[in-house]
Formats: C-alpha cells, structure tokens, sequence
C-alpha cells in the first residue's frame, strides 16, 4: 500500500552538496528545504566574487555567512569556498569533484532549484538502489511535463538528463571532464544521429557542444551531458516534478521559460 507523503519521516538522508554563490533570496529558500530534511552531512560549495561586479564581494560573503548560521540541526558541514570567481564551468565541475572525494553519493541542489520536501527521500532510496548498477548515471528530480499526481510513485529511464536538482554516485564522475576536444575530431555529428530521439534534437545536441567547444558558454552540463550521452547512461526521473527553478534571472538566463517554475507535487511511496 502506497504510504502518505506528508507522513513520510525527513530522515535518512543521503549527503546533499547545496552550490551557492550570490544570491541570498534565493539561497534562503533552498536552505529552509535541505533544513527540513535534516542531512547528516552538508556539503557547501561557493564560488568567489567578480572584480568587475560593483558589490558581489558583500553578496557572496552573506551567502556564505547565512548559508552556515542556518545549520541548526545535527549535521557534519564542509565547505569548499573559492577564493576569487572561478566562473560557472570551473567552480560547479570542481566542486562536484572536491564532494563526492569526500562521499561516495549525493544529493545536488544549486541556490534557485527549490525541492519539494520529498524529493530528498526519492533521491535517497534511489542513491541506495541504483548504486552499484553502472547503467544509471544520476537520479533526477525534475519532470518539465510538470506535476502529474497520478504517476506519482513512478520512476521512469531516459537518456536525457535534468541537473534541477539531481542526484549521483561518486563512480558516475569518473571520466566526467570540461575538455571537449574529443567533439567534431574523433566523434562527429553522423556518430550522434542514432542515439538521439529526432533531427531536432540532434541539431540540439551539436548546437550545445559545438557552443561550449568554442568557448561561447561557460558551462559544466554540457560537458555532463556528453558525458553520460558517451557512456550510454541512464537517469532515472520522477513521474512527477520535484523541483521549481526559480532561477529566471541567472548566469545563462535573461528571461522567464516555460520550464522555470514548474509546479511541484509530492512523490508516493514505496516507489514503482
């Protein structure tokens, strides 16, 4: 029998890497979710201020000051704090690499991906399922066809992978890196035709790593992408959506999408 969602206890937990950088508001709310949830263990990630930004040194600084005053439960926190700015690329990619050395499995929440509480235990159960199958690369918590009540104890495969919020093992990373000289020399468009759905998105596809190999976009999920697209990797994604991005202004974003702030409903449990 399908047990109710609101009666679902917040713990245990698995690990959760909260990235941070400029943005309290934001960051607050995120934080208020991992708090309910109770993680034993909380990794901070945090990149460091622009020169050129008039005021971020003060931003980033608070975000960090109220990032560790608000852990007011028992929980073992680690923080990885960048000096000086990195950029979204170098700072996000480094940082998974620095947390899950420290853990063999996570939870990944950047500051505007704002979980519905049981997203927590569906990313939990599932760290602890799917761990040492090498066909499944990451869990995922956001389903863009919305909240669907009715698929909500489903879990379903794909290839595509969502990183608003997700989940992963430390032995998915290995052979996760930045460099795409690899794109357009020893695999090319033709190699891509049979592994995506349609033209569309095959044009999608080599949009993004011909974008990010000449250095237009300075980004870590295309390389994400790549790299379970090479490994012939699952994810594993909720038949409901667990996570709002309220990010609409961000560093890659300029404006609202039909995909920013996705209306959430809860996960049923035990899970299909």
């Amino acid at each position: 029998m399908a047990t109710d969602p609101a009666a679902a206890s917040p713990a245990p937990c698995a690990p959760v890497v909260f990235l941070v950088f400029n943005r309290p508001e934001l960051t607050r709310l995120v934080l208020a979710a991992i708090r309910a949830a109770r993680p034993a263990r909380l990794l901070i990630v945090a990149d460091g201020p622009r020169d050129d930004v008039p005021g971020e040194a003060e931003t980033c600084a608070q975000v960090r000051r109220e990032v560790l005053a608000g852990v007011d439960w028992p929980c073992r926190v680690q923080t990885d704090f960048a000096g000086r700015n990195l950029g979204c690329g170098r700072r996000i990619f480094s940082g998974l690499h620095w947390a899950l050395g420290e853990v063999e499995e996570a939870i990944i929440l950047e500051d505007d991906c704002r979980p519905e509480p049981t997203f927590f235990r569906f990313c939990t159960e599932l760290l602890a399922r799917h761990r040492d199958d090498p066909r499944i690369a990451m869990i995922a918590g956001t389903n863009f066809r919305g909240a669907r009540p009715a698929e909500a104890d489903r879990c379903l495969f794909t290839r595509h992978c969502s990183v608003w919020g997700w989940a992963t093992w430390r032995r998915a990373l290995q052979g996760y890196c930045l460099d795409l000289d690899w794109w357009r020399t020893s695999v090319q468009p033709r190699d891509l035709r049979g592994e995506c759905r349609d033209a569309r998105e095959h044009r999608l596809v080599c949009a993004w790593l011909d974008a990010q190999r000449r250095g237009t976009v300075d980004t870590w999920d295309v390389q994400w992408f790549a790299h379970v697209f090479r490994q012939g990797g699952l994810s594993v994604v909720s038949g409901t959506n667990l996570i709002s991005n309220l990010g609409v202004v961000g560093h890659h974003s300029t404006g609202s999408t039909r995909t920013h702030g996705l209306s959430t409903s809860p996960a049923r449990f035990p899970l299909i």
